[in-house]
């Protein structure tokens, strides 16, 4: 097993949405170092004033993080960033631990799972529950990892 600490576990990031930016900024704080990618450029900008280092593409991200964190909005985004011929699976490297936080269909976390095993990478789907505004100012919720 693994042993993930601030200062000796390098991050990645991926989609900054609501959820993603909050996650981010909480790790952040609690030291970790991390590099951020996300579509939009003003939320890269929001999180490089607190330490955030901005990749330019995916493949930057995966040759660079220990742990790959991402927050996106449906089955179609996380396929487009993980499985397609550029995606981040094609690029990965062994014993990266990936933490796919959107909630999708069975399959596609399945899928993936498949194609980061090939790669000697870990694949965990993690779905976020309780963010609730209280929750959410706690910094605390529940994770179901599957």
């Amino acid at each position: 097993m693994n042993s993930f600490a601030p200062g000796k576990t390098k991050l990645g990031f991926i989609g900054l949405g609501l959820m993603g930016q909050r996650i981010a900024q909480r790790l952040l704080a609690h030291g970790y170092q991390m590099i951020i990618y996300d579509q939009d450029r003003t939320r890269v900008e929001q999180l490089i004033e607190s330490g955030a280092s901005p990749a330019t593409n995916l493949a930057e991200i995966a040759a660079n993080a220990d742990v790959i964190l991402s927050s996106l909005t449906d089955d179609q985004a996380v396929w487009s960033v993980y499985g397609e011929m550029k995606g981040l699976l094609s690029h990965v490297h062994q014993g990266c631990v990936i933490i796919e936080m959107t909630t999708v269909s069975p399959e596609t976390p399945r899928g993936l799972h498949r194609i980061a095993a090939q790669r000697g990478a870990s694949y965990l789907d993690v779905t976020i529950s309780g963010s609730t505004p209280a929750k959410k100012l706690a910094g605390t919720n529940c994770n179901l990892i599957g």
